[in-house]
């Protein structure tokens, strides 16, 4: 069945954005077991397993091929071990701690006004907004919103150009009550050249001048560094699982 504040007791202490965002309401959903034991926050990519471990809750069809299945604990990632097996990959990502003490705005907005040649930013319009949901390098900054109208209600994103060109961007990628998780992509053509940390730092800056939470999880190490350049300290590292179908 899906219900939300029934399962809050379940997700107690778990300091995830995109948990809050199924309590609260904002995106996403929950699906508690019948005996209210267990339950699972599903959002965009994103499946969480907290409570008593129950298989059935496995048995839920995404209506996205690749997810990413976080368990609560030790039982839970046993169990999404022993259920899917080899169609599974364990992988290991890096929380940030969720606090804005650690931002230096004046360094932050230092990053974004001294561009390289040929760059600017600009604001996710609904040009770019559509644009985005066509091209597959730039998806996740859009795919989790239906349309311009619940981005511009629920999202902020930023994009940097180069010589006219769409060359990296930093987006919403969830939304929750008091804050944001973000998204950043460059185009695999243009790495290297400190463009993430640019649009990076231009959406921290607007999600805190919005009194947003900018919140970051990053997916690998380098995602991580960058992070902890713009401000960002280190929680923990945490397993997940890739389920791709």
């Amino acid at each position: 069945m899906i219900q939300t504040n029934s399962a809050a007791h379940l997700f107690a202490g778990w300091d995830e954005t995109l948990i809050w965002s199924c309590l609260d309401g904002t995106m996403g959903n929950i699906i508690v077991s019948d005996d209210g034991q267990s339950a699972m926050a599903e959002i965009a990519d994103f499946a969480f397993y907290a409570g008593i471990p129950d298989k059935r809750l496995f048995a839920h069809r995404f209506a996205r091929n690749f997810m990413l299945l976080v368990p609560q604990n030790e039982e839970w990632a046993a169990a999404i071990e022993e259920f899917f097996g080899d169609t599974v990959n364990k992988v290991t990502r890096y929380a940030t701690l969720k606090t804005a003490a650690g931002f230096d705005l004046p360094r932050l907005r230092s990053i974004t006004s001294n561009l390289p040649d040929g760059c600017s930013l600009r604001e996710i319009d609904e040009e770019i907004f559509n644009l985005s949901k066509k091209t597959v390098w730039m998806h996740d900054w859009t795919d989790q919103f239906t349309d311009y109208d619940q981005f511009l209600r629920l999202g902020m994103g930023v994009v940097l150009f180069k010589n006219g060109e769409i060359v990296s961007g930093a987006s919403t990628y969830t939304r929750y009550a008091r804050g944001i998780e973000i998204q950043i992509d460059t185009h695999k053509e243009h790495r290297g050249h400190g463009y993430a940390s640019i649009t990076g730092a231009a959406l921290v800056l607007a999600a805190l001048d919005r009194g947003l939470y900018p919140s970051w999880d990053a997916a690998n190490l380098t995602s991580l560094r960058l992070a902890e350049k713009l401000g960002y300290r280190f929680s923990h590292a945490y397993h997940a699982y890739a389920l791709s179908r």
